[in-house]
């Protein structure tokens, strides 16, 4: 099934399961935070904690995203190379 997949569909798969990973994170985070105002020295901490204070993957995620052509074009690089595709700028160049 997998390799019968367009790089479209493999991506929709891709960012469902990050969806469902993120969905995941927030509710464990919903707990922590509750676990962490209910033992909360308020006197230290004014402020109450929030589920994002216990996202760290989002955050890091968020971090690690591509900004600029240049970083995007080395992982579709890097992913051609992976699927066992071919350049096709490279042969245009060598011709």
């Amino acid at each position: 099934m997998f390799w019968s997949l367009t790089p479209h569909e493999f991506f929709l798969l891709n960012d469902r399961a990050q969806t469902k990973l993120e969905l995941q994170d927030f509710l464990v985070a919903r707990i922590e935070s509750l676990l962490a105002n209910i033992h909360r020295d308020t006197k230290q901490r004014k402020e109450p904690f929030t589920p994002k204070d216990f996202m760290v993957t989002r955050q890091e995620r968020v971090e690690e995203t591509p900004n600029d052509t240049e970083q995007m074009l080395k992982q579709i690089e890097f992913l051609t190379e992976l699927f066992g595709g071919s350049n096709e700028r490279e042969r245009q160049t060598e011709s």
